[in-house]
């Protein structure tokens, strides 16, 4: 009895990753080459997960610095004119690290 591959997948859409990948695999005449085929795609799968665990640990990275930088410079601003030695930063000096900090925060937000 023969169904329409898309009907035996579920219904998913005709041009879809998973009716493509149905029908690689359909034409494979032997086991042999079927099994090849499944080796090279989880390989890649897998590669593909561990850039992306690499790209998220980077931004983690990333993050904790730009935030450990910034709460520095929030309370350098805090501080600032209380008697503490300044190391020849002003005030408006300060503010745009600070700003520049919290603009690369909500940058790094949308790349997670």
């Amino acid at each position: 009895m023969m169904t329409s591959l898309p009907r035996e997948i579920g219904g998913a859409p005709p041009y879809s990753f998973v009716v493509r990948l149905s029908e690689i695999i359909g034409s494979f005449k032997t086991l042999r080459k079927m099994a090849l085929f499944w080796c090279r795609v989880v390989t890649e799968v897998v590669w593909m997960d561990d850039e992306v665990v690499q790209a998220v640990e980077k931004v983690k990275e990333e993050w904790d610095e730009t935030y450990a930088q910034t709460q520095t410079r929030v309370k350098s601003i805090e501080e600032y004119g209380k008697g503490t030695e300044e190391e020849g930063n002003s005030l408006q000096r300060l503010n745009g690290l600070a700003q520049d900090g919290l603009a690369l925060l909500r940058s790094l937000q949308f790349r997670a």
